[in-house]
């Protein structure tokens, strides 16, 4: 499955979001399409297997071809670490961000931009990015190579011409600089410091995009964000990890070679709010449950004055260091809420739900904690509780998604059989046979035919239609191969 040749692009606007102007934006204009309640709008980048091709945007992992550990431990590359042959020069400050951080370039001539944890919660931030890079990469979207790294002061040089903000204004960057952005940032008692390093992403970068409309200038980008599958069903992968700053801000669009051909690639970037982490604190209370600036919510507050509170407000939830605050016992999946809205997800459909729905369940328990693992956190424990904290929304998204469908995939013809994966456990499912007009969309029931075994039509079209009593799916057969599915 794999997208046509894109269309070469010419030069290129870079795109610049404002952090406050899009909060605004969202919260208050609601901009791109509204989903219908009565007649759902379904997702475009979709192919006649209801499966989203390999393209700019996606490309199917771990669920369609299962990766083996050592592949899920490493995401993206894994094997290019900033090198310690050498010290590390600094040739650019953070300037942006809500975090100190600067850009290195190691003794291979790599650069990475490296980023620290707050000073109170080593391992926190800094794990939360690696770790929820290996998972976003193998759910089949484009991340940076992210490396959790170690190292101590005497690892570091500035360069030449570093510009970097004293006091609120460009300066160029001094030793005492460095010291005074390392004393905010925590050590080990050992003295080294632990960061995120993040291989720069390749290409002309042209900045964020938005999870509505389109980019004018892309020839290639023709459908409208809020009707990507893509991008509606990332609203179930961030309810798994909470990355509740799943926003424009964190995306990333980039010129590269595409088949050959010069096109935008479209990236998914900074997940240090993921699982227990806010990137600067851990996650409060009512991260993943209310907006920001949530009306409704707040008009509810004020019509009970506070009586009938919810059960996430009077949970009480441990806090680590290195985890901030996890848990899955008031996780509920389809109410789970970003930090402000996002018009990709307002417009999900069931369909696009099951489509994500279906990648979280193939996560074994093993390879949550391996993924886990790949944040090199100190304590086991650590690992041990965001991994059972996975677990426990994994299962609650695959009881929730899969019983709003028919949870049925992967249908094949194999022995004359109409085959398929039940992931729902194994349900009792009818099936109907039909003769399909594939010009005038016209259907003639096939009498008797009530089995999964495949009539005998030579060149006719074929359409199953698959029932457990309270959903239905259609599956579109033609010379005796599986050709499209409908849900």
């Amino acid at each position: 499955m794999k997208e046509p040749r894109p269309l070469p692009v010419g030069k290129l606007q870079p795109n610049k979001i404002s952090d406050a102007a899009d909060f605004l934006r969202e919260t208050l204009l609601e901009p791109g399409e509204k989903q219908s309640a009565t007649k759902p709008t379904p997702s475009l980048d979709t192919n006649t297997l209801d499966e989203v091709p390999n393209g700019a945007w996606y490309t199917a992992r771990h669920y369609f071809h299962p990766m083996t550990d050592d592949e899920l431990f490493h995401g993206v590359d894994g094997t290019r670490p900033p090198s310690t042959e050498k010290p590390w020069e600094i040739y650019n400050a953070k300037l942006e961000g809500v975090t100190p951080g600067f850009r290195i370039r190691d003794a291979r001539g790599e650069k990475y931009v490296i980023k620290f944890d707050p000073v109170d919660f080593i391992e926190m931030t800094t794990g939360a990015d690696v770790v929820g890079a290996r998972f976003f990469h193998a759910l089949g979207y484009n991340v940076p190579d992210n490396y959790p790294v170690r190292f101590r002061r005497d690892q570091l040089r500035i360069g030449e011409n570093v510009e970097f903000l004293r006091q609120g204004k460009k300066v160029m960057m001094e030793q005492a600089d460095l010291d005074h952005l390392l004393s905010k940032v925590p050590r080990y008692p050992d003295g080294t410091y632990r960061a995120l390093a993040s291989r720069l992403i390749a290409g002309d970068i042209l900045g964020p995009f938005q999870f509505y409309g389109t980019r004018p200038d892309d020839p290639n980008d023709d459908i409208p964000h809020e009707r990507r599958r893509v991008l509606r069903g990332y609203y179930v992968f961030a309810s798994w990890l909470d990355h509740t700053d799943s926003r424009a801000i964190n995306t990333l669009d980039t010129i590269q070679q595409i088949d050959g051909v010069r096109a935008v690639r479209h990236y998914l970037i900074d997940f240090g709010a993921t699982l227990g982490s806010d990137t600067l604190v851990p996650k409060q209370v009512w991260h993943g449950h209310t907006y920001t600036v949530d009306f409704l919510w707040g008009l509810k507050e004020i019509g009970t004055l506070g009586i009938h509170s919810a059960d996430w407000e009077r949970m009480h939830y441990p806090v680590t260091p290195a985890v901030g605050r996890f848990t899955a016992e008031t996780f509920e999946p389809d109410e789970w809420k970003p930090s402000y809205p996002n018009p990709a997800f307002d417009n999900r459909t069931i369909e696009d739900c099951f489509w994500a729905a279906k990648q979280v369940m193939a996560f074994t328990d093993q390879q949550i904690r391996t993924l886990v693992r790949a944040g090199a956190y100190s304590d086991p424990v650590a690992v041990e509780t965001i991994a059972r904290v996975l677990i426990a929304r994994r299962d609650k998204i695959g009881r929730y998604y899969l019983s709003k469908i028919l949870p049925l995939d992967r249908f094949e013809v194999r022995s004359g059989e109409l085959r398929f994966r039940d992931l729902g456990g194994g349900g009792n499912y009818s099936v109907t046979w039909s003769t399909f007009d594939n010009s005038t969309l016209r259907t003639q029931p096939m009498a008797g035919q009530n089995s999964f075994r495949v009539p005998r039509a030579p060149g006719r079209w074929l359409l199953a239609e698959i029932s457990d009593g309270a959903h239905n799916a259609a599956v579109y057969l033609h010379d005796n191969s599986v050709v499209g599915v409908s849900r």
